[in-house]
């Protein structure tokens, strides 16, 4: 899928909105309200032409809707995509998805993969378009997130798709092989991880100011 692509489905998301929000009013005001709407349509539009920096999350079998949910508004708050891929909890099928995103889910733009069965699907799009993948798992050969982010700050206008895996049994090993780097956090004191939506806070975080 182009860029271009994922530029109209995220316009045609928020036009949907609008135009339920101006149907639903039943006043002036309500109407000339729904207008703010829009405006996120003319901002996205142009910062996606201007941009060549796309970054991408791509879920992989996450099971629980307030972890998704976080992650969500997450992407919202840094501008980043989301990928639903596995049986990771779906915004468009799991309300608790929605509570816990407190509607995020409206205005960042989700992709939710057809396949169940794998990630691959979703791997695949991503070369496709470019991205430089990356999976947040802690391995024998994993890098630490300060020297990555130092590695790659040489580097500009790199896009990235970062995948995070089951709260239990973590990223799989099939997407560990395809991706281009694995990235671990370091941990200073006695936890060696962290749930799976502080992990991806900070990783997101840290690789948007690395490309800011």
């Amino acid at each position: 899928m182009s860029k271009t692509l994922y530029i109209l489905v995220y316009i045609k998301r928020l036009l949907l909105h609008s135009a339920s929000t101006i149907i639903s009013s039943h006043s002036l005001s309500m109407y000339y309200k729904s207008f703010w709407f829009f405006l996120p349509i003319v901002y996205t539009t142009l910062f996606y032409y201007t941009s060549k920096v796309m970054h991408f999350v791509i879920l992989e079998n996450i099971r629980s809707a307030y972890n998704v949910g976080n992650i969500i508004r997450t992407a919202d708050a840094l501008g980043w995509w989301v990928v639903i891929s596995w049986y990771t909890a779906r915004p468009s099928s799991q309300p608790k998805v929605a509570k816990s995103s407190l509607g995020a889910e409206k205005s960042v733009t989700i992709i939710e993969m057809e396949d169940l069965r794998e990630t691959q699907p979703a791997l695949d799009r991503a070369k496709k378009n470019d991205l430089t993948l990356v999976a947040a798992e802690i391995t024998e050969s994993s890098t630490n997130l300060v020297s990555f982010t130092q590695e790659m700050s040489t580097l500009t206008n790199v896009s990235y798709g970062v995948v995070f895996g089951n709260e239990v049994q973590w990223v799989e090993q099939t997407t560990l092989d395809t991706v281009d780097y694995i990235v671990h956090i370091p941990m200073l004191w006695v936890k060696s991880s962290l749930n799976v939506w502080q992990s991806c806070a900070i990783l997101m975080r840290e690789l948007s100011k690395n490309q800011s």
